[in-house]
């Protein structure tokens, strides 16, 4: 099992509720790619939000986050985060690792 934790800073103007939306659209499709559980949560008093996936596949996960559907999703999400500002952790939890 892996963990995929992405830190995003909003745009200018945008609100967590523009991040929820996103994510009623990516997360169903992030399912299909190996996604297990996700989490998000602002952080107090700053325009940071957290996103983590619970993923047990990441050779897919990195495969399909590259596919033209991918390049959609992260579309829609470079509307609301800085994707220049983006920063990406990868952490392989070997208590869950078969």
């Amino acid at each position: 099992m892996y963990t995929i934790t992405y830190k995003n800073t909003m745009r200018s103007g945008k609100k967590m509720q523009d991040f929820l939306e996103w994510m009623k659209h990516a997360w169903p499709v992030q399912k299909t790619w190996g996604a297990d559980t996700v989490e998000y949560w602002q952080e107090e008093n700053s325009n940071l939000v957290i996103c983590r996936y619970a993923v047990s596949d990441i050779a897919r996960w990195m495969r399909m986050a590259q596919s033209p559907q991918g390049v959609e999703i992260s579309e829609g999400l470079g509307e609301i985060v800085d994707m220049d500002g983006m920063s990406l952790k990868i952490t392989r939890n070997d208590a869950f690792a078969a």
